[in-house]
C-alpha cells in the first residue's frame, strides 16, 4: 500500500518514548502505550503518530495518575527543576571545546556582546529519494565542515528522515565519538512549545506580555 509505514525498532531508543512505546505482534502497522494500554494505528503517518499520541491530554493524564517518572516541561518549570536540578561533575579530562559561531562587540558600558552569525550553505533538489540518498547529498554539501562541530539535524515526520537522521548520527558517532543532540524532528517547533510552556507554567504573566504585541501586529492594519 503505498504511503504506509511500518513500527521501528530504531525508535524505542528515542529519549521521548522510552518508557512507554512497544510495537504490537503480528501487527507491523500499529504501536502499543504501556501508560495508556492504549494501541493505535500509525500506517498513514509513521513516527509522528507516536509523538502526536506522546503529546495528547490523554496521555498526559496518564502519566500522572500512574505516578510515573515521564514529566513534562510543565512540571519542569512548575516544581522548580530548573534551579535545583544538580549540575553534572566535569569530566576527568576534558577536551578543548571548539569556539562558537559568534563574534564579539562591544556593548553598552564597555561590556562585549556575542553576536550570533546565521548563513545560508547551500539546497538540494533531489526528488524521490531513500535514506541513503538522502545521507549522500547531505554529506557532499557539508563536506567543507567540520564533523565534529556539528550540534543538530532538524527534519520532518517521515520514517525516511528518521533513517537518514540515524545513519548520520552512526557515521558521526564512528568519526568523531560523539552524538548529535536529538530535540525531535523539529527543533524550532520544540525549543518554541518549552519557552512557551515555562513562560506559562511560571506563573509570573510573561505569555500575556509576550502573545500582545503579536495580536498588536497582527490584528492592525498595515497601513
Amino acid at each position: 500500500m503505498p504511503g504506509q509505514y511500518y513500527f521501528q525498532a530504531s525508535w524505542l531508543d528515542k529519549p521521548e518514548f522510552k518508557g512507554w512505546l512497544e510495537n504490537v505482534p503480528g501487527c507491523r502497522s500499529s504501536a502499543h502505550c504501556l501508560v495508556c494500554h492504549k494501541v493505535f494505528s500509525m500506517k498513514n503517518l509513521g513516527v509522528s503518530a507516536v509523538s502526536v499520541h506522546g503529546k495528547g491530554q490523554t496521555h498526559f493524564k496518564a502519566v500522572r495518575s500512574t505516578g510515573s517518572t515521564l514529566l513534562g516541561i510543565g512540571d519542569y518549570f512548575r516544581n522548580g527543576a530548573a534551579t535545583s536540578a544538580p549540575r553534572p561533575a566535569a569530566p576527568a579530562a576534558a577536551q578543548p571545546v571548539p569556539a562558537p559561531a559568534v563574534s564579539s562587540r562591544p556593548g553598552c558600558g564597555g561590556k562585549q556582546t556575542l553576536i550570533a552569525e546565521v548563513r545560508y550553505l547551500t539546497s538540494q533538489f533531489i526528488g524521490y529519494a531513500a535514506a541513503t540518498d538522502l545521507l549522500e547529498h547531505f554529506n557532499a554539501s557539508t563536506s567543507d565542515l567540520r564533523r565534529n562541530g556539528l550540534l543538530q539535524v532538524s527534519r520532518n515526520g517521515p520514517s525516511v528522515n528518521w533513517s537518514f537522521y540515524d545513519k548520520l548520527e552512526k557515521e558521526i558517532k564512528n568519526e568523531c565519538d560523539m552524538g548529535l543532540l536529538n530535540i525531535g524532528s523539529c527543533g524550532l517547533h520544540v525549543i518554541h512549545g518549552v519557552f512557551h510552556t515555562g513562560a506559562r507554567e511560571t506563573d509570573l504573566g510573561h505569555d500575556g506580555l509576550l502573545s500582545s504585541p503579536y495580536y498588536l501586529f497582527k490584528d492592525t492594519s498595515a497601513r
